[in-house]
């Protein structure tokens, strides 16, 4: 069963999320399974649309942004420039027949890049005090 683009967007960044909880409050299993099969089914369903290689590409390099943001301290740069980035690469994802509405695509990114951004400097801060804790 084919769903439209936003769905398969949304099916996508909600599996994500499920993920991101997962990482919060470890050995629940339900948000983190949860999360995995909403990713997976939301995936293939953009898959479905023929995703351009441009798109894919430009995804890649907000993922490698926001790894940059959770090693490197950039003072909310990396972070920032993932989001745009993230919100170009899915914009030139699809052909042009199966666009996501603008708008939606706009939000959800904001939505997404911001809870990454401040998971990975949460994530590294806890790693810093972490580190100092053990000396």
């Amino acid at each position: 069963m084919a769903v439209g683009p936003n769905t398969a967007l949304v099916l996508s960044f909600s599996g994500v999320l499920g993920i991101y909880l997962e990482l919060l409050r470890p050995g629940r299993i339900v948000a983190g399974c949860a999360g995995v099969a909403l990713l997976l089914w939301g995936s293939y369903q953009l898959w479905l649309y023929r995703p351009t290689v441009e798109g894919r590409l430009l995804m890649g390099l907000a993922a490698a942004l926001f790894m940059t943001e959770l090693l490197v301290n950039s003072r909310y740069a990396a972070g920032v420039a993932g989001t745009f980035t993230l919100f170009y690469g899915l914009k030139r994802l699809l052909p042009a027949s199966h666009a996501f509405n603008l708008p939606f695509l706009a939000s959800v990114c904001v939505v997404l890049g911001l809870m990454t951004t401040f998971a990975c400097i949460s994530a590294r801060e806890a790693r810093r005090s972490k580190r100092s804790d053990l000396s």
